[in-house]
């Protein structure tokens, strides 16, 4: 009692230890009990079927309505309260695992089966995509299958990569909230690109099963330009730029050009993932797309000339060290010297370890203090210094 006078100046006394603890916390705190509460059950939620899985959501949002409306906790309490039992959630499931988001390969064969699909050798992809289950088939003809499966459990995957990308990227795709959504809405696109001429993989089927599980069936076309050597790259640029425009003129806006979105049907090349794609493209989506075109043409050209990340960062760490070490202001020279080795020590010729040299000291070394003397003096003109 006497800490908590010393506390509190000017309490003499009436402060009482009972009288501390019946007043219990503020009531915007976070949520203790309802966080316990959201942490079980976004733990089970996978492996729950899907009836108990409404239930203790819908559970949980009485919960939630139960707390405010009695004031154990404000409406910010509660949020916070759910928020911290699902951040705790995720770090169990990153740390232990869980099933969500993939169904099981039997799964996947049931519901071929009921689409009409006689699918045999079944296999995870080996490049998977956020917010869809991607698996290798073969039909009875020998025929390869790319199969794009958006099972129960993984609508919370969609949901989030797509909330995500909607609040990074303006006029972004709408999120959908349902996995029958998403493939109806690829297998649509796919016809409709089709139908205008773009060359796109072809579609094979598209539904959802008696269990649930919504799939696109396409037909596997070939590596993307990726994997394959710079030579067919380079000689499938303009077949690229092809493809594109051609999606363009049909009024459909990609909306997510990268690496594997292009693959090789012999020497044709095809588009694919038309998941988040327009069918009513504007004309800022449309050019974004040629800009994310221009993007993935120079980088799959130079695919070749790049090194991995972690050379770069060793490289990058080491001429920091190594010119923080000599007797030299700023390292002038010692580190321009000491990067062109790093650089031909990797791999990389002369002549191009010497520009990147360069380059890489002038942004961020020799320009920094220019840009630095023309704000000081704009602000000094202007009064504000």
């Amino acid at each position: 009692m006497r800490l908590v006078e010393l506390a509190l100046p000017g309490t003499d006394g009436a402060v009482s230890w009972p009288g501390l603890i019946a007043v219990g916390p503020p009531t915007g705190a976070i949520s203790g009990r309802l966080a316990l509460v959201a942490a079980a059950t976004v733990v089970t939620s996978p492996h729950l079927t899907a009836p108990f899985r409404s239930v203790s959501r819908w559970l949980l949002g009485i919960t939630v309505v139960g707390l405010v409306v009695l004031a154990a906790t404000t409406p910010g309490g509660a949020l916070l309260g759910v928020l911290g039992g699902t951040a705790a959630a995720a770090a169990v499931h990153l740390l232990l695992g869980s099933s969500g988001g993939q169904p099981s390969l039997d799964e996947v064969r049931d519901a071929l089966g009921e689409l009409g699909v006689d699918a045999v050798g079944l296999s995870p992809a080996r490049r998977q995509t956020a917010g869809v289950y991607l698996v290798d088939a073969v039909v009875s003809t020998g025929a390869p299958l790319v199969v794009k499966v958006f099972g129960r459990d993984a609508w919370d995957a969609q949901v989030l990569a797509k909330t995500w990308r909607a609040l990074w990227h303006r006029d972004a795709a709408a999120v959908t909230l349902t996995r029958l959504q998403q493939a109806v809405h690829e297998a649509f696109v796919n016809l409709l690109a089709a139908r205008a001429g773009v060359p796109v993989e072809t579609l094979v089927t598209a539904g959802r099963s008696s269990g649930s599980t919504a799939v696109v069936v396409l037909r596997h076309a070939g590596p993307s330009l990726g994997e394959v050597t710079p030579d067919a790259r380079r000689r499938s640029l303009p077949a690229m730029w092809e493809a594109v425009q051609a999606l363009s003129a049909a009024g459909i806006g990609h909306g997510d050009l990268g690496f594997e979105t292009f693959v090789l049907r012999g020497e044709q090349v095809l588009l694919t993932g038309l998941g988040n794609a327009s069918v009513s493209a504007s004309g800022d989506q449309r050019r974004i797309d040629l800009a994310q075109l221009v993007v993935t043409g120079a980088l799959l050209d130079g695919i070749e000339a790049s090194l991995p990340l972690g050379t770069l960062l060793v490289i990058i760490v080491g001429v920091s060290l190594f010119s923080g070490l000599m007797p030299v202001p700023g390292g002038i020279g010692v580190a321009e010297g000491a990067f062109i080795v790093g650089l031909t020590a990797a791999g990389i010729d002369p002549a191009t370890s010497f520009a990147t040299a360069i380059a890489y000291r002038l942004v961020t070394f020799y320009l920094p203090p220019l840009w630095g003397g023309v704000a000081m003096r704009r602000l000094e003109r202007d009064g504000l210094l």
